[in-house]
């Protein structure tokens, strides 16, 4: 017998389903694919480990190998710490893979951290160089209806 708990569970898993899947997760971050919309959103936490995140971004990459991607974001307002030492990653693999997957523009959610501000600047223009459209915001909604509408 399935009782009310269950049902609102499965009825979640099921929209969910529909509408978002989880492509990568790890103790650093969790990032979704919206399938209707073709864009991802990325959520990290918690102190910067570079295998760590070296590690969810290769699974995203994967993703971007047999998906269309047409825009991101990337929400870094709860992580801390530097991860200068992920660029030449972006650089050689992330960002060339996400082209090839469609990817059109990508929105960073930061804090008002001064090492990240500093840092996603600088990923910002790195972005831009793959001639990206990017911005910098301090809020996700409005991070991703930016993206929504320059996709």
């Amino acid at each position: 017998m399935v009782n009310c708990y269950t049902a609102i569970f499965l009825i979640l898993v099921h929209t969910l389903d529909i509408c978002t899947m989880i492509i990568a997760r790890n103790k650093l971050g969790t990032t979704f694919y919206y399938k209707e919309e073709m864009v991802l959103l990325s959520v990290y936490k918690g102190r910067i480990s570079i295998d760590v995140g070296l590690e969810h971004l290769a699974s995203i990459v994967e993703f971007y190998k047999s998906n269309e991607v047409l825009g991101s974001v990337v929400d870094i307002k709860k992580m801390y710490g530097s991860f200068a030492k992920i660029f030449e990653y972006m650089k050689t693999t992330y960002y060339p893979f996400s082209l090839k997957s469609g990817l059109k523009c990508q929105a960073f959610v930061v804090s008002e951290d001064l090492i990240i501000n500093n840092l996603s600047s600088k990923l910002q223009g790195l972005a831009t160089s793959f001639n990206l459209e990017s911005k910098v915001f301090q809020d996700r909604t409005k991070a991703m209806a930016w993206v929504k509408s320059n996709i």
